[in-house]
């Protein structure tokens, strides 16, 4: 299977997932927060884990570096749909946590909760900006064609972008496993 179908079938279970998105005035519970969490752990790996995109013991930027790069016998059109495929699923996480931005009323208001409701919302603004940020680098890289030096670099930088998008991500789901309601 190719790199591009991988990340299209991941990008399906990812939009798969109704979340809270759709619950964005709804009191926040743990079944909410677990969802939350689920669809974090699916984005994450999905971008990680593509099978056969990542090298054994690779570390996590030196993979989203070459995964950022044209891969050798691939054709530009598949590596804009690979990338297309890629940058929609970080654009759709930020979309999901985006209800997370601010932190919900608490039924516990201990300053340990509060602490991690207010991280995650931090982070998740976080993720939700670099998916932001990612974006338009693409457009600035799809439109700096004829500049292969600048285009090379705008890839650089998507590649830093995700990894640190990732991160961020990680942050807000380790948040998501120790917050309460």
């Amino acid at each position: 299977m190719s790199l591009y179908k991988v990340v299209f079938c991941f990008l399906g279970i990812i939009c798969g997932i109704p979340v809270a998105s759709a619950q964005k005035n709804a009191a926040m519970n743990q079944r909410r927060i677990n969802e939350y969490a689920a669809t974090i752990d699916h984005a994450v790996s999905s971008l990680i884990a593509i099978p056969g995109a990542r090298r054994k013991d690779e570390p996590l930027p030196s993979y989203f570096s070459r995964l950022v790069t044209l891969q050798p016998k691939e054709i530009p059109a598949n590596y804009q749909r690979r990338m297309f495929g890629l940058l929609s699923l970080i654009s759709q996480l930020g979309r999901i946590i985006t209800p997370l931005h601010k932190s919900p009323q608490l039924q516990d208001v201990s300053p340990t909760n509060k602490q991690q409701w207010q991280e995650i919302a931090q982070n998740s603004t976080v993720v939700t900006q670099k998916g932001d940020k990612i974006l338009s680098i693409w457009q600035a890289y799809l439109k700096n064609a004829a500049n292969p030096t600048l285009q090379a670099q705008q890839r650089q930088e998507i590649g830093k972008e995700m990894l640190t998008t990732v991160y961020y991500a990680i942050k807000v789901r380790k948040a998501l496993g120790v917050a309460h309601p």
